[in-house]
C-alpha cells in the first residue's frame, strides 16, 4: 500500500465514522491504529506523518494512541496533537518493546501475571503511561479484570 493510498483509506474510514457518530449524537476521543499499522507508525516516519496529518485535519482534539516509552517517535507532533501512551497488561515486553505474538509466552495466559504487570505499570515512573490495555479476546485478561475490580 502506498502512503497516498493509506492516507485516502484512513481518511475515508474516519470520515464515515465521524459522520456516523455525528448522526447518532455520539463522540469519539481517540484513534488507535491496529496490528501492523500500530507497529509501523512507530517504525516508519512517513506513516506517523500520515496519521498525525489525518488527526490534525479530522479533529486536532482527537488523541492518537501510541506505544508508551517511545517519546522520540512522537516528539515532532506533541505540539499539534494529543497522544495516549499505551501499554498492554497481558503482553510480554523486552524493555519498552512488545515481544512478537509469535514468540511463545508473549501473550500472558495467567491472570496473576496480568494483574502483576498491571500493578507494575501503575507504579512505573520511567515514562508516561496514559492507558493500559487488556485484550478482551484473552480469557486470562478478563479474569484479571474481574480480580482487579474487587480492589
Amino acid at each position: 500500500v502506498t502512503i497516498d493510498d493509506l492516507k485516502k483509506s484512513i481518511f475515508h474510514q474516519l470520515e464515515v465514522f465521524t459522520d456516523h457518530c455525528s448522526n447518532n449524537e455520539l463522540k469519539f476521543n481517540f484513534i488507535k491504529p491496529h496490528g501492523a499499522l500500530y507497529h509501523d507508525m512507530m517504525n516508519k516516519k512517513d506513516i506517523m506523518d500520515t496519521l498525525a496529518s489525518i488527526v490534525m485535519k479530522i479533529n486536532p482534539k482527537l488523541s492518537l494512541i501510541v506505544p508508551a516509552g517511545h517519546e522520540e517517535y512522537i516528539s515532532d507532533y506533541t505540539n499539534e496533537i494529543n497522544f495516549y501512551r499505551e501499554v498492554f497488561a497481558d503482553r510480554l515486553y523486552m524493555g519498552v518493546n512488545l515481544v512478537k505474538r509469535s514468540k511463545k509466552g508473549s501473550v500472558f495466559d495467567s491472570p496473576e501475571k496480568i494483574v502483576n504487570q498491571y500493578k507494575f505499570f501503575k507504579c512505573l515512573n520511567d515514562y508516561p503511561i496514559d492507558t493500559i490495555c487488556f485484550h478482551g479476546d484473552n480469557f486470562a485478561s478478563v479474569q484479571a479484570l474481574q480480580e482487579l475490580s474487587k480492589c
